[in-house]
């Protein structure tokens, strides 16, 4: 069966809008206290809500200090034939592709080609607002671009964090203008053969490709439906456009580590939180997003896209690095938590002892009044991932004395921080900050997704 739906380039993910980057509930199928046990039998409990099922699933590899601690896969990579998944299966990174362009982009300037601060035209001369943006808006999000380098800016580059795929198009287009070949030659010839990542490369939609997992989707009933694959080099490209192994990104997390591909200050760099105009520290660093979990510092990317998400997150103090690669879309929510929420609840059953207590964050008492105050719809901003997936809509309903929010595909339960912000109840970082009329009436909404992503929303008339 397929999947009749639209989709777009490569959705955000991690970094993507709203309900795209959510890594999913932390009481998610697949999570029970059952006494002790081994870290591989509590990374196996993750997945049994398709153990012995048919059922897509995933790869996932934890390192730690370059020892392999666990190599599994779980599920099929095609249901069709059976086929399962492997350690070396090829899974579309979608996102992911991102810190590999930017690794590119810091290898030209570890070689002197290229100036992180110089504007962006001296790279590409035609490039629209190319005099005010800089190399290092581009890798760090704060360029202000939307989904066109043409459309207006959506503010001054530096004042301000929002995570775009155009941003990442024109920094493939820069390493061509610099290094005089393709952005697919570059990072063959500098990253994939010099490491031995002989299975990893661009998704090119008519290559035949050994080992190649198909992508899903939950049709919310207990099956799946084939989501059907895009040209992603075609439209992701730089952003979004390889595929790989977990066996291939262990080499190329190690190699990260070991100096081999980037000089030791300019790697700190990538893994420093960036700073915009007025001092505000964000959380994204050159081509990672930079958060703490549970008092670790983690150095993360992920990605979703046509039936695809991944997830890759570092703990650079501990030496310790988990891998989920899943052929299994989030949209809607199925038998498995995201590969995010995967990662990071294995990081915590290896890194347990060293982390803080989880704890919820309090909640502010809202009156019936005040919740009613915030129930309508919603026009989200003009991202195609949202018009596409989501339906472009926010729907705020009082429920049973719980606010719910929906787009076309998923919901949210919410509750406040505030009385003008509201966050998801099971992922605190998306959050809703409501703004008010002169006589106290809801008129819209600014969505912050994990302090990368910027969604505004203007009410609609009841």
């Amino acid at each position: 069966m397929i999947a009749v739906r639209l989709r777009s380039a490569v959705a955000l993910t991690l970094f993507s809008a709203l309900f795209l980057v959510s890594p999913g509930p932390l009481g998610a199928v697949g999570w029970a206290d059952t006494g002790p046990q081994t870290p591989e039998q509590q990374v196996d409990a993750l997945f049994s809500g398709i153990a012995g099922k048919d059922a897509p699933g995933a790869s996932v590899i934890v390192l730690q200090s370059g020892q392999v601690l666990l190599k599994k896969s779980y599920g099929f990579a095609n249901l069709e034939d059976r086929i399962p998944n492997t350690p070396e299966t090829k899974f579309r990174l979608a996102s992911i592709t991102k810190s590999f362009t930017a690794l590119a982009i810091l290898q030209l300037c570890d070689a002197g080609k290229l100036d992180l601060d110089a504007p962006i035209g001296r790279y590409l001369p035609n490039a629209p607002h190319g005099d005010r943006i800089t190399v290092r808006h581009l890798l760090t999000h704060t360029s202000g671009l939307r989904n066109s380098e043409n459309d207006p800016l959506q503010f001054n580059p530096g004042e301000r964090v929002s995570y775009t795929n155009e941003g990442y198009r024109l920094l493939g287009k820069i390493v061509e203008a610099v290094s005089g070949g393709s952005w697919e030659e570059y990072l063959t010839a500098h990253i994939f053969a010099p490491l031995g990542m002989n299975n990893t490369g661009c998704d090119h939609a008519e290559q035949v490709l050994p080992h190649r997992a198909a992508g899903y989707v939950f049709d919310g009933n207990g099956g799946y439906l084939n989501d059907p694959p895009e040209d992603i080099f075609k439209t992701a490209w730089a952003a979004g456009a390889l595929y790989s192994t977990v066996e291939d990104l262990s080499l190329w997390d190690q190699a990260l580590t070991s100096g081999r591909l980037l000089k030791p200050a300019t790697l700190a760099a990538a893994f420093t939180p960036a700073t915009l105009t007025d001092g505000t520290q964000i959380p994204t660093g050159l081509g990672w997003l930079i958060l703490t979990q549970r008092g670790l510092r983690e150095v993360s990317h992920g990605g979703d896209a046509s039936g695809f998400n991944t997830w890759v997150g570092r703990y650079p103090d501990q030496q310790f690095t988990v891998i989920v690669l899943s052929n299994l879309c989030m949209r809607p929510q199925g038998p498995l938590p995201s590969a995010m929420s995967l990662g990071r609840r294995i990081a915590a059953i290896y890194l347990g002892d060293l982390m803080q207590p989880e704890s919820a964050p309090a909640e502010f008492a809202l009156t019936p009044e005040m919740m009613q105050a915030f129930v309508g719809r919603y026009r989200l901003e003009g991202r195609q991932e949202m018009t596409d997936v989501g339906g472009g809509i926010l729907t705020i309903k009082l429920e049973d004395g719980r606010l719910i929010a929906y787009d076309k595909v998923n919901h949210l339960e919410l509750c406040a921080e505030s009385a003008d912000v509201l966050r998801a109840k099971m992922d605190d970082t998306i959050k809703l900050h409501f703004t008010r009329d002169g006589q106290g009436k809801v008129t819209g909404l600014v969505a912050h997704v994990m302090g990368v992503v910027e969604i505004r929303g203007a009410r609609l008339p009841e």
